[in-house]
């Protein structure tokens, strides 16, 4: 995993480096990343037009060093000291590298100008991007690369980090101390997918799934099929509505579909309803307007770990109470809502958007809170921080979320119920969208794929 910073703690590390090697040095190897990426992106450095536009700060200083290096492999190299009533000499230029300001950035910032249809380098990060809160200016240029020195920062994976940062890439600088994180970025060789053991059957990893009122089947079988696919022993499908049956069999024939008679009127279950061998439980996918009671009546009887989605996250909001029911239970509760779901939670328990509100949320509640999106975060309710990278626009598309809570929901049945096991699950999730011939992509050509992203992340060792 790769350690994720705060600007506190890139200070640390810029002024630990700083003592052990000379600034020129450090400098000097800055200058170099950032032109070997610049090469890398021109693809043919002789003769290329490159605007650099410095800032005064050590940003400045690298983005010269950088100049320096492209001027030595042929690039026209133009170096121009930011100035905001000035107009840029961007004319024809091939690539901008914008060095104007680094992590340290508060305040406002008025923009490069016009840089025409050059390609933008942002070293470090885009100027007028917090590198704490990921907030930035308005006039701040989205960049179609970063690179990143020394290490990453908050500000890059969160808010308006993902949208500004463009490709991004790390370097962290021959020599970088190591220091505190905030959090990590979950890469797929942390995740290592071990064989079921010998003795395993399809009870050891069953999982039941609540969903699918009256018009809204799909969701809760899209949930029922991923988990089979990411490794579920077997599925039980909860559905109110009645057609449901038929749809399965025709595509899942293997998950197993009961009957959800819930009496809204006592908030109860009609009937015996036990749930003591299923070894996790997903409740939401499509599961319509009575989320709230079925969700409440669900944790009267069931223990163990809940992946909460969909319906069920936006009845919570809904019902303030509820999360009392869910919050701080034996086993986790695990709630994915997307970017509206969240919203419409937190606006509902007066609750804050961003993000030490939200890992305070986590660990106030005792709960995993995944947010959907790109990149996906998740935060833990021990105060860790996670972040996974692989999904992407092709999984823009209806019902990838139910994929998504099957998926995860199948991870933590066959072993394990905390945030890294979660952060399994969304790697499995975006690796499969990258091995769908998309975008466009659906729901259930996703399905398919999942396999596929297993094989790639199952362990070398077996």
């Amino acid at each position: 995993m790769l350690p994720i910073h705060s600007v506190a703690q890139m200070r640390e590390m810029d002024a630990r480096l700083a003592a052990d090697v000379p600034m020129e040095r450090v400098i000097e190897r800055a200058g170099f990343g950032v032109a070997a990426l610049a090469a890398r992106i021109l693809r043919r450095s002789y003769g290329a037009k490159v605007l650099v536009v410095v800032g005064r700060g050590n940003n400045g200083n690298d983005g010269r060093a950088a100049a320096k290096v492209l001027s030595s492999l042929g690039a026209r190299v133009v170096i121009e000291a930011y100035d905001p009533s000035a107009r840029l000499s961007s004319a024809e230029a091939d690539l901008v590298i914008d060095a104007v300001f680094g992590f340290g950035f508060h305040g406002d910032f008025d923009g490069l100008g016009d840089v025409g249809r050059a390609e933008i380098l942002a070293l470090d990060l885009p100027s007028g991007l917090n590198a704490d809160s990921g907030t930035a200016c308005l006039a701040t240029a989205r960049a179609s690369f970063t690179l990143s020195l020394l290490g990453l920062k908050l500000g890059q994976l969160i808010n308006d980090g993902p949208r500004l940062c463009g490709e991004t890439y790390l370097y962290p600088l021959p020599g970088s101390p190591r220091v505190d994180s905030v959090g990590s970025l979950v890469l797929p060789e942390d995740i290592s997918i071990l064989p079921r053991d010998v003795s395993s059957h399809k009870w050891s990893s069953g999982l039941a799934v609540f969903g699918g009122s009256v018009g809204m089947s799909g969701a809760a079988i899209m949930a029922s099929s991923a988990a089979l696919r990411a490794g579920a022993g077997i599925v039980h499908l909860f559905a109110q509505d009645p057609s449901t049956s038929l749809a399965v069999a025709a595509r899942s024939p293997e998950v197993v579909v009961r009957s959800l008679n819930f009496d809204r009127d006592r908030g109860q279950f009609s009937g015996e309803l036990d749930l003591s061998k299923f070894r996790a439980l997903v409740i939401g996918p499509g599961l319509g307007k009575d989320a709230g009671e079925i969700l409440r009546a669900v944790c009267g009887v069931f223990r163990g770990p809940l992946v909460i989605d969909a319906d069920a996250v936006v009845a919570i909001g809904e019902d303030p109470q509820l999360l009392g029911i869910v919050a701080n239970r034996a086993s986790p509760s695990i709630l994915t809502p997307h970017a509206g779901e969240l919203a419409r939670l937190m606006n509902g328990i007066k609750g804050k958007l961003d993000h030490a509100a939200l890992g305070a949320f986590a660990v106030n509640n005792g709960l995993v809170l995944l947010v959907k999106g790109f990149p996906t975060r998740i935060y833990s309710p021990d105060g860790r921080f996670y972040v996974v990278a692989s999904n992407g626009p092709a999984l823009a598309s209806a019902g990838t979320g139910d994929v998504l809570s099957g998926v995860i929901g199948a991870r933590i049945a066959v072993g394990g119920s905390d945030a890294l096991t979660v952060a399994e699950g969304v790697m499995i999730h975006g690796l499969a969208a990258q091995v769908s011939p998309g975008p466009p992509l659906t729901s259930m050509e996703l399905l398919e794929r999942i396999p596929e992203a297993m094989r790639l992340l199952r362990s070398p060792k077996h």
